[in-house]
């Protein structure tokens, strides 16, 4: 085929599907095409998007022609703007990201060409000793090297020992936190299913499937069996060819995704008749009243969630964070003591705090300016507050940054 009519993928996005509005979809596919100029075929996958229509989202998964382009790095990304249900393409010239509309976590991957994801890294490098409450469409695989810290997963805080590991499916809230102060070394692999190039049969067979509501949210990866021990060991080559900058490191990447892929598809079809089921993720929760209940309540923390990453650098209420949930006040405060430990505004300064510090650590603006941008109303609030978290002012911190760096 001519370089001109070549076909080219520009993305697998799973976007906000507002209920009863399926036009949203099309306008989003109609708005690419007039951008580019081009025919916009679709590719469906009706099982999976009737799955996701009650819980709101749905994937969008879509080809387009673009003449003349050659490289990766041209190929954009749709986003979608829900104020005014438009949509935009993104670039990728600076590197495949994950552009948050709506307050999923933005992954910076390791190769253009498969979205992976592998690092080592310690608790202690996040404030409080805790990440932030997030979502992504990545499967997230993370190893206790040294050290245990605990996993919120849709709800369950999920205890990780050492040596132990854990998968957090596609979509699912959570953050891993250290419950008693202690320090974790830990192995973290991200891995996009979208993006792996499966042929349409194998995406609609395996890898789909491992996704959608009745699989469990998290399975806890303790090696005694084979599946799991098979996991932790491909996270392990996975990040050790990145460190080591193989040649073919990429390939150990997506190679090790369809290892892992065969090994969840085992384990996920398992846990329905496991009596062990219990640790791994409740199952078909969702059948019972009690079940039904909770996902109402997480889907509500994930609503203002999303909304408060959104929207942390304005004045927030805590009238307007539990609209954005559709629930009242006090279920919103309910729902982020039980869930999240914090106070509706508790997570909001959380949020605000995290943001500052990477203003401090990337850019030289003046600590007024972070101040401004992270929704403090005035410096003196922002440093004040920066200090009694973090330990030391703003201005401090920076200089930390720094000295560490040299």
């Amino acid at each position: 085929m001519p370089a001109a009519m070549r076909w080219r993928m520009v993305s697998f996005t799973m976007v906000p599907f507002p209920r009863g509005r399926p036009g949203v979809v099309r306008s989003v596919m109609q708005a690419a095409t007039s951008t580019h100029h081009c025919r916009l075929p679709t590719i469906t996958h009706d099982a999976y998007a009737a799955q996701h229509m009650t819980t709101g989202r749905i994937y969008v998964s879509f080809c387009t022609i673009y003449r003349g382009l050659e490289k990766m790095n041209d190929i954009g990304r749709i986003c979608v703007d829900h104020g005014n249900r438009s949509a935009s393409v993104d670039g990728g010239t600076a590197g495949p990201t994950i552009v948050r509309a709506n307050g999923s976590e933005r992954v910076r991957y390791d190769y253009p060409s498969f979205f992976s994801y592998a690092r080592r890294g310690r608790l202690s490098s996040y404030p409080l000793m805790r990440a932030q409450c997030h979502w992504h469409d990545d499967w997230e695989f993370l190893l206790a090297e040294h050290g245990h810290l605990t996993y919120f997963v849709d709800g369950e805080h999920v205890p990780v020992r050492e040596g132990q590991g854990i998968f957090v499916n596609a979509r699912r809230l959570h953050y891993g936190y250290s419950d008693d102060g202690s320090d974790c070394e830990f192995l973290c692999v991200l891995l996009n299913p979208m993006r792996a190039g499966a042929a349409k049969d194998i995406l609609e067979r395996y890898i789909l499937p491992i996704g959608i509501a009745s699989r469990p949210p998290y399975l806890l990866l303790d090696g005694d069996d084979a599946d799991s021990a098979a996991i932790l060991h491909t996270m392990n080559s996975i990040v050790s060819a990145r460190e080591a900058d193989e040649p073919t490191a990429p390939l150990t990447a997506l190679s090790g995704f369809y290892a892992i892929a065969r090994h969840l598809t085992l384990m996920t079809n398992d846990v329905g008749t496991n009596a062990d089921a219990q640790r791994n993720g409740r199952a078909n929760m969702p059948r019972t009243r009690e079940g039904r209940h909770r996902a109402d309540r997480i889907s509500s923390l994930t609503a203002m969630v999303d909304f408060i990453q959104e929207h942390f650098a304005c004045q927030l209420t805590l009238a307007e964070i539990a609209s954005a949930g559709s629930i009242g006040r006090s279920s919103c405060a309910s729902i982020f003591r039980d869930y999240l430990n914090q106070s509706p505004i508790e997570y909001v300064t959380d949020v605000r705090i995290r943001a500052a510090i990477d203003l401090l650590a990337g850019t030289e603006l003046p600590i007024a300016e972070v101040a401004a941008r992270c929704g403090f109303h005035s410096p003196g609030f922002f440093s004040r507050t920066f200090r009694n978290i973090i330990g030391v002012p703003p201005f401090a911190y920076r200089k930390q940054r720094r000295d560490r760096a040299v």
